[in-house]
């Protein structure tokens, strides 16, 4: 380095010749290079710390490949989700517009099954349509129906409504079959032939006596003819005498036949009665059979009616449980047809998972698979999320998905150890995890499939 340059570290200063200095920036090129002993230094990198860098990216690299074999995670399919209790609530639903007429229970009270809850407005009066449906009850079960009708009143139904028209036909089916059992019209005629049976009965045993006592004479006149054919042949009575005895026998003969035939046909007479009683009897049977057929089509009829009237104007519980109102009902308000009055709630059972898996990547989702359930109305960050397993998938997909069932392993405790209040119902939102596998699995798999693309 000769005595007019310097190192970069010092005051870049350059001297003239006559000893004065002029201060200006140093040129780059004017910088004083390393000398060679450093430069040898800095272009040989030390081994040991050439081994100490390959050894620590050596061991990241396993660690990193390491971690990808040993780090899993599954695949996740989201679906709507319904946990309901396995006798799930039932609503009740109005059949018709109109107003509330009468309510019978109150809100969350325990009913049974096909207990009325509420009656909305109509024309009938609603106790002569309990009497009415007593009344159809007690006809439709009677062994003995004329008993029956005898021992009810048909007079005091005045408020029916629709079912007016039905009533009065069963009034006059009924009124008819009691005139006729009342008058009875073929009984007289009945009564009449056994009276003339009765006489023919007692014309016969005279008949018969007579016949008792021709045969009497006959037999005493059939004797005289002997005697006198024997004295005619003696000659001791004259021809015509004779003649007169044989005439004689043919007469009583001829009255004993006629005894025996008026016999024949007097008992041809009471056979002719008794078959005629017993066709009236027949139709009489027949008559009054046709008459209470009548009746019970009328009340068959009259009830499916009724039933017809209950189902659109009264509400009644299709199952055991709480009747739980929608809104604060009462008396006189208005309800539209096919609006949701109140639910059934029936007591809590075991809990039931339903959920909609789209088919859309539904081939990955098998039985036994995990399934976390978030609830819609629990945040799962604050009370966690319920475990399940898919316990069975739907063999065909209906409007494009499948119905999954899901168990749930631990009910409705969450895996945060909290307790879901029981519920009828609980919406949320099923994450099934399907495939569990590792980084590295699913790095080569989606470069194998780019590679099977090409």
């Amino acid at each position: 380095m000769t005595k007019n340059e310097y190192h970069i570290a010092d005051v870049p200063v350059h001297y003239s010749s006559n000893g004065h200095s002029n201060h200006h920036p140093v040129a780059p090129a004017l910088y004083e290079l390393p000398g060679e002993e450093v430069q040898d230094i800095m272009s040989k990198m030390p081994h040991r710390i050439i081994r100490q860098g390959i050894t620590i990216l050596f061991v990241a690299v396993i660690l990193m490949f390491a971690g990808a074999y040993f780090i899993k995670y599954p695949d996740v399919i989201t679906t709507n989700v319904n946990i309901t209790s396995s006798n799930p609530a039932v609503k009740v639903v109005s059949q018709t517009n109109g107003r509330i007429q009468q309510i019978f229970v109150q809100d969350n009270q325990l009913v049974k099954r096909d207990e009325s809850i509420c009656l909305l407005e109509n024309t009938a009066n609603y106790k002569e349509m309990l009497l009415l449906k007593s009344l159809l009850n007690h006809l439709d079960t009677a062994l003995t129906l004329e008993n029956t009708i005898r021992s009810v009143s048909f007079d005091q139904y005045t408020q029916l409504g629709e079912l007016q028209p039905g009533y009065a036909d069963l009034y006059q089916s009924v009124h008819q079959y009691l005139f006729f059992v009342e008058k009875n019209f073929i009984a007289q005629k009945v009564k009449q032939l056994q009276s003339q049976i009765d006489y023919q009965f007692d014309l016969n045993k005279e008949l018969v006596n007579k016949d008792v006592l021709l045969k009497q004479q006959l037999l005493l006149e059939n004797k005289k003819f002997k005697a006198d054919s024997f004295l005619v042949k003696e000659k001791v009575i004259a021809p015509l005498e004779f003649d007169d005895s044989k005439k004689e026998l043919i007469n009583k003969q001829i009255n004993a036949d006629a005894t025996k035939t008026g016999i024949l046909q007097n008992k041809l007479q009471q056979t002719e009665y008794l078959k005629t009683i017993t066709d009236l009897r027949q139709q009489n049977l027949q008559q009054q059979n046709d008459l209470q057929q009548k009746i019970r089509e009328d009340v068959k009829r009259l009830q499916a009616q009724w039933e017809m009237w209950e189902q659109k104007y009264i509400m009644k519980s299709p199952v055991d449980g709480k009747a739980v109102f929608f809104n604060v009902w009462k008396e006189n308000q208005y309800v539209a047809d096919g609006e949701a009055v109140l639910m059934i709630v029936p007591p809590v059972g075991n809990y039931v998972a339903k959920a909609s898996l789209h088919v859309d990547g539904a081939g990955k989702v098998r039985p036994g698979q995990k399934v976390l359930i978030r609830l819609s109305s629990y945040p799962f960050e604050e009370f966690g999320m319920i475990p399940g397993t898919v316990a069975n998938i739907s063999s065909v997909a209906l409007d494009t998905a499948y119905s999954m069932e899901i168990l749930l392993t631990n009910g409705l405790t969450t895996n945060m150890n909290k307790k879901i209040p029981s519920q009828a119902e609980l919406p949320g939102i099923a994450e099934v995890l399907t495939d569990n596998k590792n980084i590295l699995e699913r790095l080569f798999e989606k470069i194998w499939r780019g590679n099977k693309q090409y």
